[in-house]
């Protein structure tokens, strides 16, 4: 039968409505939700939802919402979010948001996000220790990997990956991701609400940009030089996404976003976006250099220039308001 009750039992306290009432193993244990806390053992454990902390194992755990902390196996380990840190183990560990640091294994973990510090696309965890990982689905995969930005994937020693679907792969390196605008300079102008038929509005945002880093950046990037190891090349400035710019780089951004109320709850939305890059195409920043061969490239190779393709954008949805 369903039941609620707040019992004591060696300095345990437990305030719980479940159908299966049990008392878990350690002191200064708070749980409140149906079989939370069910199993745990440990001290010092806050739970609070349903099947929290269920079979924990360890001390100093706060776990709050359905399934946190469930099977976590660890000291100092703070769980907020469905999922989070399930099965985690390790020793202080931060995991704040839906399934982050899910199935992770390893210590001194900050986790915020959801899926973060997990792979939900192959359902597996995550094994690293001292790390960091912010923004929805991002992973610090190796020791001492700092990963901010969603989607960024930081999977080299001490590696930093920052933006949008950033990622980087070699120890001690940092990558810039999509939608990281560390290196340039812009401005930008809206008129909005523009309107020449009835029920039909236009917005038009006018964006120009350019880029802060030095020059001598591209030659690294092509391959003309390199810091101490053999170097690659690109021949697509578009792989790079398309936002390391030197300061003899600039960018123009278009776009138009018109909207038409079809009924009075009812809007269609256009929306059209438009961007180009203007690269300095000489030999010394981002051209071909017929002269010199790559670095680390066998005779009679040469560095190549970069290709800049346009970026285009067309949308069409429908909005509804109730």
């Amino acid at each position: 039968m369903l039941s609620s009750r707040i019992s004591k039992t060696n300095h345990t306290q437990i305030n719980e409505s479940t159908y299966f009432c049990a008392i878990p193993n350690g002191s200064s244990i708070n749980a409140i939700g149906q079989q939370v806390a069910f199993y745990a053992t440990g001290n010092y454990i806050n739970a609070f939802g349903y099947f929290a902390a269920s079979s924990a194992t360890g001390n100093d755990i706060i776990a709050i919402g359905n399934y946190a902390a469930y099977r976590a196996n660890g000291n100092s380990i703070v769980a907020l979010g469905i999922n989070a840190a399930d099965t985690t183990v390790g020793n202080d560990i931060t995991a704040i948001g839906n399934q982050a640091a899910f199935y992770a294994t390893g210590n001194n973990i900050i986790a915020i996000g959801q899926n973060t510090q997990y792979n939900y696309a192959t359902g597996s965890g995550i094994t690293a220790s001292n790390v960091i990982a912010i923004g929805d689905n991002a992973i610090a995969s190796s020791d001492y990997a700092l990963a901010l930005g969603s989607s960024a994937t930081a999977a080299g020693y001490a590696s930093v990956a920052i933006g949008y679907q950033a990622f980087v792969l070699d120890a001690n390196s940092i990558a810039i991701g999509l939608n990281a605008f560390a290196g340039t300079w812009g401005i930008g102008a809206r008129i909005r609400d523009m309107s020449f038929l009835t029920d039909l509005r236009h917005t038009l945002r006018v964006n120009f940009f350019g880029g802060t880093n030095s020059p001598q950046m591209a030659k690294y990037i092509l391959g003309k030089k390199t810091a101490g190891a053999r170097g690659g090349f690109i021949d697509d400035f578009n792989s790079t996404g398309g936002l390391y710019l030197t300061t003899q780089d600039y960018g123009l951004e278009l776009n138009l976003d018109s909207s038409y109320k079809i009924y009075e709850n009812l809007e269609m939305i256009v929306s059209l976006g438009y961007i180009h890059l203007w690269l300095d195409q000489s030999r010394a920043v981002w051209g071909a250099d017929p002269h010199r061969g790559l670095a680390g490239a066998g005779n009679g190779a040469h560095t190549r220039g970069v290709s800049v393709t346009d970026a285009l954008k067309a949308a069409l949805y429908f909005q509804y308001s109730f």
